[in-house]
């Protein structure tokens, strides 16, 4: 991977939140050839000069196989999408909220990666993984979350 954001081919998941946004805007002034920005919704996105909407859900295997396909040209993937409910363990009502914390902040960017892992090498590729201080630290009022990330 170049030590450079210049000139590289960026795929960023969850591009819809405000950190994605941040995110684009400064790989856009770092030079960024391309940025792929894929989400759930595209519909919020409007493809402009070097960035390309993506639709792309992380929970799914074919749409994320099928993202990677037409990206081939990544350089950097950057795995950040993510979900937080925000919920205490103990007083979730089942287990759905801690199933999607899992699913989407700890098995999806394996999921993306993998997907991504040949187009990667071959390009001489990284990956940046997004996380939050909450990976260190449990909070009970979060204890899923925290254990997803």
């Amino acid at each position: 991977m170049t030590e450079t954001i210049k000139g590289s081919v960026v795929l960023i998941t969850g591009a819809t939140g405000a950190i994605a946004k941040a995110l684009i805007a400064e790989l856009k002034a770092r030079g960024a050839a391309k940025i792929y920005a894929a989400a759930r919704d595209v519909s919020g996105l409007a493809a402009s000069q070097g960035l390309v909407p993506i639709k792309m859900d992380v929970t799914s295997d074919a749409e994320v196989a099928a993202a990677a396909k037409a990206a081939g040209d990544v350089t950097l993937l950057i795995n950040n999408a993510g979900i937080n409910h925000n919920t205490a363990f103990m007083v979730a009502p089942d287990l759905a909220i801690a199933r999607e914390e899992i699913e989407i902040n700890y098995l999806a960017p394996l999921r993306v990666t993998k997907a991504f892992a040949p187009a990667l090498i071959k390009n001489k590729g990284a990956v940046l993984n997004l996380l939050t201080i909450l990976a260190r630290v449990n909070l009970p009022f979060m204890g899923s979350y925290c254990a997803s990330k």
